[in-house]
């Protein structure tokens, strides 16, 4: 039985395969009221779960039915080590890094990137108050097996950073980045020091480890992406997938109202070199009202991918992007997904 856990504004919600279509079940209890979800992780070695919320990260062991509060940040971004099963990164906003080497059940703050000065730059651009709310947390986490000890933390508003001891200490490396905005990193499936970075601008490519960026971008106009994908081969063949959902965006309007923005989905089969568009003929919407706000791919089943919107829709694929359905709506801005397997 398939099921996926949503995280978004409505808290966390889950969907389960059913011989007449897709149930939906929401936690409706009292601790999950108002609570937004921005981050999801399965800890497979201590049948746990992590959850990032905005008044904590909370974990379980018993399937959801219970939760935990082991870390009281707001957690906007986890992952695993893919070398320790029992290692996980917490990113936060404030931005900052925490490490669990015991399955996400005891948490230890690390360095984190950037100096305090540094950090007290990281601002949306402009002049007025609101503007220049301090905004920067850790968006995303990205690590290779091929590299022992080294990760690399995304900052929205703050660039990419790189450790490599762990998290103990980071570098930034921002070079040919034309934006600090960093919403989603994802390493090259086949080559090491290769990964992408989704901003505020487009999809940029470092083949150096993050010493240095280009621009992989789009011909569409569109640029702001929130949600990137890289796939294996499926054969010989084959080279990696890459599906990004670039979107153009009123930068006041997209928070609030769904069609604030507006976004497609496209797919590269040349590390971003070129891009083409999927849309009706691949059972999706030749262009959302609202930001493609999230892209997984099951880790069972490398075939099934999911898709998730900012007005709340979700989209399952069975042949790795090229046909999508629609399985779910109305869940409220949608920020990250967790593909299960239910035997």
């Amino acid at each position: 039985m398939v099921a996926i856990l949503i995280g978004g504004t409505q808290g966390l919600v889950a969907l389960q395969e059913q011989p007449f279509g897709w149930e939906v079940w929401e936690r409706t209890d009292e601790a999950w009221w108002g609570r937004r979800v921005y981050a999801l992780a399965n800890v497979a070695s201590a049948g746990a779960l992590l959850v990032g919320t905005d008044v904590g990260l909370l974990r379980s062991t018993d399937g959801g039915t219970t939760w935990t509060v082991v870390l009281e940040q707001m957690v906007r971004a986890i992952a695993a080590d893919p070398r320790d099963p029992a290692r996980f990164f917490a990113g936060t906003q404030p931005a900052a890094v925490w490490r669990s080497d015991d399955g996400g059940l005891t948490w230890r703050g690390l360095a984190g990137p950037g100096t305090a000065e540094e950090r007290a730059a990281w601002h949306l651009p402009g002049d007025t108050p609101i503007e220049t709310i301090p905004v920067a947390r850790i968006a995303a986490f990205a690590s290779d097996p091929r590299a022992p000890e080294t990760v690399y933390a995304g900052v929205e508003i703050g660039g990419v950073w790189r450790s490599d001891d762990g998290g103990d200490s980071w570098r930034a490396r921002v070079a040919g980045l034309p934006s600090l905005a960093i919403h989603a990193l994802v390493p090259h499936p086949l080559e090491p020091e290769t990964l992408f970075a989704a901003t505020d601008t487009g999809v940029y490519r470092s083949v150096d480890g993050g010493e240095s960026w280009a621009d992989r971008g789009f011909d569409t106009g569109a640029g702001y992406t929130r949600a990137l994908l890289a796939l294996a081969p499926d054969g010989a063949e084959e080279r990696p997938i890459l599906l990004a959902g670039p979107a153009e965006v009123d930068l006041w309007g997209w928070d609030e109202e769904p069609d604030g923005a507006r976004s497609g989905l496209f797919r590269s089969d040349d590390d971003g070199a070129t891009w083409y568009h999927l849309g009706e003929r691949h059972g999706l919407p030749d262009s959302f009202d609202g930001l493609i706000s999230a892209l997984a791919v099951d880790s069972d089943d490398a075939h099934t991918l999911w898709l998730g919107t900012w007005d709340g829709r979700v989209y399952v694929s069975r042949d790795r992007g090229e046909g999508w359905t629609q399985v779910a709506e109305d869940l409220g801005q949608v920020w990250c997904m967790l593909p299960l397997v239910e035997r």
